[in-house]
């Protein structure tokens, strides 16, 4: 599940994400952001302290931020890869 502009509105998307985290979904998240919203610059200086401040570990954060965008980088290289080469 994405989050696309986060710091602008994110009353309701705080507790949305502290509830997705809590019932073990956090391996399944990324947030996002477009320049039209300050780029993702309000993800890590607003959204990310407010998620923290709500009791996401900095592990889990990490997880979001780093491991999932990662992963999914990953399976869509192995995907191109794979259409490249034919299969």
């Amino acid at each position: 599940m994405g989050f696309d502009r986060q710091g602008n509105n994110d009353t309701q998307q705080v507790p949305m994400v502290m509830s997705l985290i809590e019932a073990g979904f956090a391996d399944h998240l990324m947030f996002s952001a477009d320049d039209a919203s300050s780029g993702y610059s309000k993800t890590m200086t607003v959204f990310i302290p407010k998620l923290k401040a709500a009791g996401a570990s900095d592990q889990v954060l990490h997880g979001i931020m780093v491991d999932n965008p990662e992963a999914v980088s990953r399976v869509c290289s192995e995907a191109c890869s794979k259409e490249i080469m034919g299969g």
